[in-house]
């Protein structure tokens, strides 16, 4: 029996190009935020993920990107988000 269940944040999630130095939590702490803020469980069944939802809660809870370019998934069991980071001004 082959085990479905893919976090959506941490080992399950890749982010595309991985987030700069200045964003201090890392990717760890990125993904973290995304999921806790739009309520999202720390598992879902990789093939249930809602790849639009995703999209929208990196979107609105995350204020260093700037835009999300695609949500995929990835075999096996993985999550790609190809993402536009902001850069600061000071």
């Amino acid at each position: 029996m082959r085990h479905r269940d893919a976090p959506p944040a941490g080992g399950g999630a890749e982010l595309v190009p991985p987030p700069p130095a200045w964003i201090k939590s890392g990717r760890e702490g990125l993904l973290d935020r995304v999921r806790e803020q739009a309520g999202m469980p720390a598992t879902l069944p990789a093939l249930d993920l809602d790849l639009k939802r995703i999209e929208r809660a990196f979107k609105l809870h995350c204020p260093w990107v700037e835009r999300v370019d695609r949500v995929r998934r990835a075999y096996p069991n993985r999550l790609l988000v190809w993402l536009r980071y902001r850069e600061p001004v000071a």
